[in-house]
């Protein structure tokens, strides 16, 4: 009986990665758990959420599937859908209930999102309440990822809804410092003129000018210089 159910539940998830939505209805008429998780922790929710698949996600969703569940590794599946930019399943799970800013070490949907840059979930996000200034395991904000990125767009929206743009993650880096690290010379421009500080140091007593110059990105540098005092 335990391997028929298993086998049954298993079937589920292969069904949901696969758009197969008879095969979901059937398989759920024989007994289904919609909540039984692979060995990673993933449910059928997840993974047809993560492709995309709204019908199905509806349907398992209709049939109780935790809109709220966790991997093993603390993912939710609002986390899954924000790095892949499914917007409609991203509309339907907020609107089931699922919690915007709920997630783990890697951080919540914001985060993922923002480091994606799938601006048009961003915003849905921060409509429906995502905390712009939350961090993950390691103090990095959506704004730092963003700007390591040189995601100039996702930048602008995290600063006009709030976004600290001095904060700093567990190694005393900013936003600034990352973007000047990178080279980002218009997100460089777009953080200065929302009030970074062009003379903060990391803990290594490192400033942003400083990356910009070791990494070669003279642009950059000429920027960092005219705003004045290093």
């Amino acid at each position: 009986m335990f391997f028929e159910a298993k086998k049954v539940n298993d079937d589920l998830i292969k069904a949901a990665v696969r758009d197969d939505f008879e095969t979901v209805m059937h398989l759920i008429a024989r007994g289904a758990d919609v909540n039984a998780k692979d060995a990673d922790g993933r449910t059928a929710l997840m993974y047809a959420s993560l492709e995309g698949h709204l019908a199905i996600v509806d349907e398992l969703l209709g049939r109780g599937a935790d809109v709220n569940a966790m991997t093993k590794d603390r993912w939710t599946v609002l986390m899954y859908v924000s790095h892949k930019g499914h917007l409609t399943v991203v509309d339907e799970l907020l609107s089931r209930g699922a919690d915007v800013n709920a997630g783990d070490s890697d951080g919540a949907a914001l985060i993922v999102a923002s480091t994606q840059g799938h601006m048009d979930v961003v915003q849905t996000l921060l409509s429906r309440g995502a905390d712009v200034n939350a961090r993950d395991s390691d103090g990095l904000a959506a704004l730092i990822y963003a700007a390591l990125q040189g995601r100039l767009a996702i930048v602008d929206e995290l600063l006009s809804r709030g976004a600290d743009v001095n904060a700093r993650d567990k190694d005393g880096m900013t936003a600034l410092m990352c973007a000047s690290l990178e080279g980002h010379l218009a997100v460089v421009d777009t953080l200065l003129s929302g009030g970074a500080d062009v003379n903060a140091e990391n803990k290594n007593g490192v400033t942003a000018l400083i990356f910009a110059s070791t990494h070669g990105h003279q642009e950059v540098v000429a920027r960092l210089i005219s705003t004045g005092p290093q």
